[in-house]
């Protein structure tokens, strides 16, 4: 809800036996808590005025320095006045992002202690799949309009749109247009869907592929000259 707390809401679901991979700003030291009482794991991005006091600094092997890995090391939150802290064994990761400029650095909280710390990094990485699919169904399938607000209605129409879209990017392979979309919103709904505007559909996307030549031969000729 509007009002209230995300970090409430993620510890209602916890399930036991999981590896939750989250970004920093769900952390909260009662998640830590109420994962370790799951007896599940954890991945955590830490933002940078969150204090940690290391007490064993672990070697680093070829492959964590070449993921970008500079330091790992085992310690204790010490907390705050306001904040206090669970007395857990946890393990600081700092990767810097050569991707970044400034030599950004990422500072990831994990209990995974026996994983190579690089590995720690992949977990974390593997993250972002999930917000580039999320980008995926807002840029390309135009999820913008909603034609039912029901909670089920919702769920049907997202799974049934999704499927249809990912179907299609298979198929053809490339991203659906709005123009692709609305097709499939209307079989959706009318369960038919008109062949002039399919023939039309047909026909902007065969004018959009010869466009696509044409602009890949110029650049190729670019490169030539």
């Amino acid at each position: 809800g509007a009002k209230g707390s995300e970090s409430d809401a993620f510890i209602k679901k916890l399930e036991p036996d999981v590896i939750y991979v989250m970004d920093r700003g769900i952390f909260s030291f009662k998640c830590l808590e109420e994962l370790h009482k799951h007896g599940s794991h954890y991945v955590v991005r830490l933002k940078a005025n969150i204090p940690f006091d290391p007490h064993q600094q672990r070697p680093l092997s070829a492959k964590d320095a070449a993921h970008g890995v500079v330091s790992d090391c085992t310690g204790y939150f010490p907390g705050s006045r306001n904040h206090k802290a669970p007395h857990l064994l946890v393990r600081e990761i700092v990767i810097v992002d050569p991707a970044r400029p400034g030599n950004h650095a990422i500072r990831l909280i994990t209990d995974l202690l026996e994983l190579p710390a690089h590995i720690i990094g992949l977990l974390y990485q593997q993250r972002w799949q999930i917000e580039l699919f999320f980008r995926w169904l807002k840029v390309h399938n135009h999820f913008a309009h909603m034609v039912t607000h029901s909670r089920e209605g919702v769920h049907f129409v997202f799974y049934v749109m999704t499927i249809a879209l990912l179907l299609h990017t298979l198929l053809h392979g490339r991203p659906p247009s709005k123009y692709d979309v609305l097709v499939y919103q209307m079989a959706f709904m009318d369960g038919a869907t008109d062949r002039g505007m399919m023939a039309g559909l047909a026909r902007l996307e065969r004018e959009k592929e010869l466009a696509r030549q044409r602009y890949a031969r110029k650049k190729a000729m670019k490169k030539l000259t």
